[in-house]
């Protein structure tokens, strides 16, 4: 069997290789001294100076690159700059972004597994929006989420992997809450892969609707009874269901949400002005975290280690299949 230690590298340890590897308009060391930034192919970069795009600062000066970087600051795909030349690909393995002198060019990849079966079989070289990526193992529903685009390199044996091995591997890692639908067996352990899943579903139809490419995201096998946080005032109130209202903890709501077939999601309001407990309030719909086309980290506050304060109306949504809710809870 493989081992586990495969499959526990985790996106974090793998995001920062070619994603921000543009070398042009970031700001040089020490040129917040300068007396100016009049050079040649030089512009101001916050308090001090950088090169301009496609230059990149060697022995002194500005020097041409070879051809323009692509940034890429407000997508929903993936966030970062590129350099010219540079490849990024999604977690999964299955698609490659190439950066040819400001313009990324997607392609669809290839990878085989020891009896030469293409294990990203299904993606789509149009969109990610029309797959066939096989069912997820039981205890696990599909979801669309973040591809954590970069060069992953990937181990040996890596396309080797079932799907029911990696589920498995999952399964063994308490922390672990997915793995990837389709390709390279990947796992993550990072709840805001799916922070804005609904944002992401939306786009892809639509996309799909107006027959354009939709590359939002790539699909994900989540463990069932998965709470993924939304942010503040993310759910909508028409959805409520009042039999679901009670003082509980946030592992009580979320479990008396999973056990229920109506509920979704729920908000969890911790220092409420009704009660020393916190308030629990159940939706029958999933909440969106953001505003439709919002980057997608809208949900999260940046200057909090939580996505919500103690005082706003925090929302999750709960990720399980049709089978998982067994109960109508009553009052």
């Amino acid at each position: 069997m493989i081992s586990l230690i495969i499959l526990a590298i985790t996106q974090l340890s793998l995001l920062q290789a070619s994603l921000g590897s543009c070398r042009s308009l970031k700001k040089i060391s020490g040129s917040q001294n300068w007396i100016s930034c009049f050079h040649s192919h030089m512009t101001n970069v916050g308090d001090g100076c950088g090169c301009k795009n496609g230059y990149e600062y060697r022995n002194g000066w500005c020097r041409w690159s070879g051809g323009l970087c692509c940034f890429n600051q407000g997508s929903i795909a993936f966030v970062g700059d590129v350099s010219h030349g540079k490849s990024i690909r999604f977690i999964d393995g299955c698609v490659e972004f190439k950066c040819d002198n400001g313009h990324m060019n997607m392609k669809r990849l290839v990878h085989r597994d020891s009896e030469n079966n293409d294990v990203c079989d299904g993606v789509s070289a149009i969109s990610i929006a029309n797959t066939r990526n096989p069912e997820c193992e039981k205890g696990y529903t599909k979801v669309l989420g973040y591809p954590w685009a970069n060069d992953h390199k990937y181990p040996s044996g890596r396309a080797d992997m079932t799907k029911k091995e990696c589920a498995d591997a999952c399964n063994a890692d308490h922390k672990c809450i997915a793995y990837t639908a389709t390709g390279m067996c990947m796992a993550t352990q990072e709840r805001k892969t799916f922070a804005d899943m609904e944002t992401r579903e939306k786009l892809n139809r639509l996309s799909a609707e107006h027959g354009l490419p939709g590359w939002f995201g790539i699909n994900y096998c989540v463990k069932d009874r998965t709470t993924i946080a939304t942010g503040a005032n993310s759910c909508d109130w028409k959805h409520q269901i009042p039999r679901l209202t009670n003082y509980v903890s946030l592992d009580v709501c979320a479990r008396q949400c999973a056990d229920d077939a109506e509920c979704k999601a729920f908000y969890l309001y911790k220092k409420n002005p009704f009660s020393k407990k916190p308030l629990c309030v159940g939706f029958s719909q999933a909440c969106t975290g953001q505003l439709f086309g919002a980057p997608r980290h809208a949900p999260f506050r940046t200057d909090l280690a939580e996505p919500c304060r103690d005082d706003e109306w925090c929302g999750y949504n709960v990720i399980k299949s049709d089978a998982t809710a067994q109960i109508l809870i009553k009052n």
